[in-house]
C-alpha cells in the first residue's frame, strides 16, 4: 500500500513481489480496496501504521476493510497485513490489543493469527485450515517460540 511517492520498482525489489496498486490509499481508497480484493494470489498489505480498530485512515486499514478484502478473495490464499498500530508500553497491554483485533477479525468471518513482536503481522484467510497450516509452518520454520504466534 503506497501512501507516499516512492519508487515502485525499488519497493517491489525490496519485498520481492509485485505492487497491485500504484494509487496512494488516501487518494482512492475504494479503488485500492477493490484492487486488493481482486488479487488472486497471496497478498501482503503494508499500511503505514497497520490495522485500525476504528475507521480506516491514510495510515491504517480498518479491521472491517481487512475482512472485506479477505472475504472477496479466493479461500485458498492468505492475506497478510503489517500491523504496527498497537499500543506502546507493557507487552501484556500490547498483547491484549492484538488479541482484541484477532477477536474482531473472527467476528468479521475471517480466520487469523498474529505474529506478535515489536511490530505484528496478522495472517488471515476465509479458510480455517489454511490459516492453521500457515501458523504451524511458521512455528516450525522460524525457530521462534510458539507463544509469539497468537491463534
Amino acid at each position: 500500500m503506497l501512501t507516499d511517492d516512492v519508487p515502485v520498482r525499488d519497493y517491489e525489489k525490496l519485498i520481492g513481489a509485485r505492487v497491485i496498486s500504484r494509487v496512494a490509499l488516501d487518494n482512492d481508497r475504494d479503488g485500492f480496496l477493490m484492487a486488493a480484493g481482486s488479487c488472486r494470489g497471496n497478498l501482503f498489505l503494508d499500511p503505514d501504521k497497520g490495522l485500525s480498530l476504528g475507521r480506516g485512515s491514510r495510515e491504517h486499514v480498518s479491521i472491517n476493510e481487512f475482512c472485506d478484502v479477505v472475504l472477496q478473495r479466493p479461500k485458498d490464499v492468505l492475506t497478510v497485513v503489517f500491523d504496527q498500530a498497537i499500543t506502546h508500553g507493557l507487552p501484556e497491554r500490547r498483547k491484549l490489543v492484538v488479541l482484541d483485533k484477532l477477536a474482531r477479525i473472527r467476528e468479521g468471518g475471517v480466520h487469523a493469527f498474529a505474529y506478535f513482536s515489536h511490530a505484528c503481522f496478522i495472517v488471515g484467510s476465509a479458510k480455517r485450515t489454511l490459516v492453521e497450516r500457515a501458523r504451524a509452518h511458521m512455528i516450525k520454520e522460524s525457530d521462534l517460540p510458539p507463544s509469539v504466534f497468537l491463534p
